[in-house]
């Protein structure tokens, strides 16, 4: 079975546009699976485009990316088949059914219950039970689980068992996040040094008081620059956070606009830190942070909170900073202390954790060898 269909909930960047985590984990899946020899088509869902469209304006075309109705991704499957379907969540589990010559992935990419937990004002009972129901069924569909993470293998057991499935019959394998992306060369570094937040806004990911302190020493030491938007998905309705308005406002902070992915890697390759600080809630402690998974992919040490797995990848390689986000110093101190051979060290160390651990190739061979062993 050589042939892989990954279904993305969101664009992806070979389509041109603004990108976010859902796009990016589908890239990323997709171009591990090329690199282990799997013919893949990304199929991307119509509405994601729709909205998109509508947001922001035109959606590209690419080869080997396909965009579908979710309604008609059974027909465009079993078009395929045989094949290997690697489903991310349960987003599109509705659409889905049991069919010869198919065989489904479930990937556990975000918690994304939790997600919902923690997003402004709390779930609706109705949002939660569609979530669940969706969850459930795509664990029910099953054939195998890959996992975004190691800290997420528990919660996906439990929501495997919930599902009435045995994880004893089924691979259950960690797949961490990965993004093609080409660290910048080598470069020297020098205050004032470039440092970038960069992101979609979440209700669970506010900036600390941290941020704001960073933002008030730049100038001699630290330059920084802010990329952040709305994802055209969310409501209109956008909840207030001072901190977020208070830090555009300051004479050190440079403001841009979301950029499409090959613009964004270009930025990237200009920045000597990536600072990447939130909260400590539930959802956080498991996430694989996409924004620091991105800025690591490019080669750029990550200053970053010491309570995720990310973490525990930034500690084991030395590519980037550990602080409390709660410690408005605890970032001051660090850029003030900063100098020129140690911001060039960290960036070796997040040039070598690109090309090895983070690489498409290595990051998801156990999906790989799982599509190798139906074959």
């Amino acid at each position: 079975m050589n042939r892989v269909l990954v279904l993305s909930n969101d664009v992806v960047p070979d389509q041109g546009t603004l990108v976010a985590a859902p796009g990016l984990r589908a890239f990323g899946l997709a171009a591990g699976l090329r690199a282990g020899g799997a013919d893949v088509t990304t199929l991307v869902a119509a509405d994601a485009v729709d909205r998109y469209r509508t947001a922001i304006g035109p959606v590209g075309t690419a080869p080997g990316v396909e965009v579908v109705a979710p309604g008609d991704f059974m027909a465009r499957l079993e078009q395929a088949a045989p094949a290997a379907v690697v489903m991310i969540n349960g987003n599109q589990a509705e659409h889905l059914r049991r069919s010869s010559g198919l065989r489904f992935v479930y990937d556990g990419f975000a918690p994304r219950v939790l997600e919902l937990t923690y997003r402004a004002g709390g779930p609706s009972e109705e949002g939660m039970a569609r979530l669940v129901r969706a969850e459930d069924r795509a664990m029910r569909l099953a054939d195998a689980v890959v996992v975004n993470g190691r800290l997420k293998v528990g919660w996906y057991l439990a929501w495997l068992i919930r599902a009435g499935r045995d994880p004893r019959d089924l691979p259950v394998r960690v797949v961490e996040m990965t993004v093609p992306a080409a660290p910048a060369p080598p470069r020297s570094s020098a205050p004032p040094f470039t440092a970038a937040i960069a992101g979609y806004r979440h209700d669970w990911g506010f900036l600390p008081d941290a941020i704001g302190s960073l933002a008030r020493i730049a100038g001699d030491r630290i330059r920084l620059v802010l990329v952040e938007g709305r994802h055209w998905g969310t409501s209109r309705r956008e909840r207030t956070d001072p901190a977020r308005e208070a830090l555009a406002a300051l004479p050190g902070v440079e403001v841009r606009p979301p950029m499409p992915w090959q613009e964004f890697s270009r930025f990237l390759a200009g920045v000597d830190l990536f600072v990447d600080l939130f909260p400590r809630t539930p959802e956080r402690e498991l996430a694989m942070v996409t924004r620091s998974i991105v800025a690591l992919a490019h080669g750029v040490p990550v200053v970053h909170p010491p309570f995720t797995e990310v973490a525990d990848i930034i500690a084991a390689s030395g590519a980037g900073w550990l602080v409390d986000p709660d410690d408005p110093s605890a970032v001051v101190d660090l850029v003030a202390g900063l100098d020129p051979a140690e911001a060039a060290a960290r960036r070796a160390s997040a040039a070598a954790l690109a090309a090895g651990r983070l690489d498409p190739a290595t990051a998801a061979h156990p999906l790989v060898e799982i599509v190798r062993e139906w074959a």
